[in-house]
């Protein structure tokens, strides 16, 4: 592949690596926007990486469904003691930008998804259509996941599978 960038392959071979050092911080820099619209933080402050790795800790610890906790978040509650640190944290961080609580919630909503794929539900959908030809399943789930962002879908939808459950592995070792 390395022609592809230049015809010289020594120095391809320099331009592709220049790229790839940077590419962590990029990422990084990236997953960092995404992760403070999921916070409702609309700028950028120095304490954010730290911010969002407490709720990670807090999600790992408690076994926590990512998706859930991120629809879930509020500002005036918390509703599990050991995050109450956190989120007194996350509120601060909030007071600090001039945009309001709807204007916060809106970002907030607008990133982080009410439903997912979830694979249970996935392989009812397939298990269904395969084994007794109802595509009902499946068309209810499109229906559900054609709106992820709307948070009116019914909780069998948003709930995750039991911890018992996890971790689940698909056919393509995912």
């Amino acid at each position: 592949m390395l022609p592809l960038f230049y015809a010289d392959e020594r120095a391809a071979l320099e331009m592709v690596n220049e790229s790839l050092d940077k590419f962590d911080q990029r990422f990084q820099n990236h997953w960092l926007t995404g992760m403070r619209a999921k916070l409702g933080l609309f700028n950028e402050e120095d304490d954010d990486l730290a911010l969002v790795q407490g709720l990670l800790d807090w999600m790992q610890h408690t076994n926590a469904d990512f998706t859930n906790t991120f629809r879930a978040l509020d500002m005036e509650s918390a509703a599990d003691t050991g995050l109450q640190p956190w989120h007194t944290r996350w509120t601060s961080r909030l007071a600090r930008q001039s945009q309001a609580s709807t204007q916060v919630a809106e970002l907030m909503n607008a990133h982080s998804p009410a439903v997912i794929p979830r694979n249970r539900k996935v392989e009812e959908a397939i298990a269904a259509a395969v084994e007794h030809q109802d595509f009902s399943v499946l068309h209810r789930l499109l229906s559900v996941l054609s709106r992820p962002y709307e948070s009116g879908a019914s909780e069998e939808y948003k709930t995750p599978p039991p911890l018992a459950a996890r971790p689940y592995q698909t056919f393509c070792g995912t």
